[in-house]
């Protein structure tokens, strides 16, 4: 569940890279601490060609 610092650093990433995040996976490590990793989708078509490209599709 995500806390009112999570919900401020999901929006501030998703208003400064026009995005939606959909899922946070979080990781903690003994070195580092606490490590999110967003997943988002973007509005950008061309990345969107370039990775269907790479996975194969038409």
């Amino acid at each position: 569940m995500a806390n009112d610092d999570d919900l401020k650093r999901i929006k501030d990433f998703e208003a400064e890279h026009n995005a939606l995040v959909y899922m946070v996976v979080r990781a903690y490590y003994k070195e580092l601490g606490k490590l999110d990793a967003y997943l988002f989708v973007g509005d950008h078509l061309k990345e969107w060609e370039l990775r269907q490209m790479r996975l194969g599709g038409q």
